[in-house]
């Protein structure tokens, strides 16, 4: 029998949109998207849930996302409740942030990860370090109610890798960056300022005409 109990979070902005419960000693986590939320704030996207809920499915159900690495073990899914039940494997990574991660490549596996995800063809849009954990040294990402699929949300990937995870790693961003958009040009420090390679490009052609 299960014994789950409701699970809250202290940072903020983050669990405004579905209930979480935890049953710790099968190792399990149950999402149910009700409207409720596990941190603080009262969610505005109520009418959302069936549509975000039927979206959620749809990728954890992909047959390359489902059998890969990157996602948490699917157990359960009840379509009339709304609620999907997968592995528990532990704190989300916001919960180690900044200098408590417990793996020393963090930086290298997000990145393999999302390498994945691209050529699978899904934009998360939801990367935020509390929507990954580790499986042992693995890490995971879960929550994929906003996810839609490559490339048409490109840019709004982009977006979000700036948003969630420069805190973490700006190197990662860059990185992040150029696998979404490899025609755009980089951002580059130079002379203590944020150039473009671009603009740089374009300066060097101009000073050789000057001569």
């Amino acid at each position: 029998m299960n014994k789950w109990t409701k699970y809250k979070t202290s940072h903020e902005g983050v669990g405004t949109f579905v209930s979480v419960w935890l049953d710790e000693d099968n190792g399990l986590v149950k999402r149910t998207f009700d409207g409720d939320h596990c941190g603080e704030g009262v969610s505005k996207r109520t009418s959302k849930a069936d549509i975000l809920f039927k979206n959620e499915i749809y990728w954890l159900t992909h047959p390359e996302l489902s059998e890969s690495k990157f996602l948490p073990e699917l157990i359960d899914i009840d379509e009339e409740s709304r609620t999907i039940i997968q592995r528990y494997y532990g704190p989300n990574l916001l919960d180690y942030y900044p200098d408590k991660f417990p793996i020393s490549n963090l930086s290298e596996q997000i990145l393999e990860m999302y390498k994945f995800f691209h050529e699978v063809g899904v934009n998360k849009l939801n990367g935020a370090l509390s929507n990954m954990s580790l499986n042992g040294d693995q890490v995971i990402a879960f929550d994929f109610k906003w996810a839609r699929p490559a490339p048409k949300a490109n840019a709004k990937e982009v977006k979000a890798f700036r948003k969630w995870l420069t805190k973490l790693d700006p190197d990662l961003v860059e990185e992040l960056v150029k696998i979404k958009s490899p025609n755009l040009p980089r951002k580059k420090k130079y002379n203590g300022l944020v150039v473009m390679d671009r603009t740089a490009e374009l300066y060097r052609s101009l000073q050789k005409k000057k001569t």
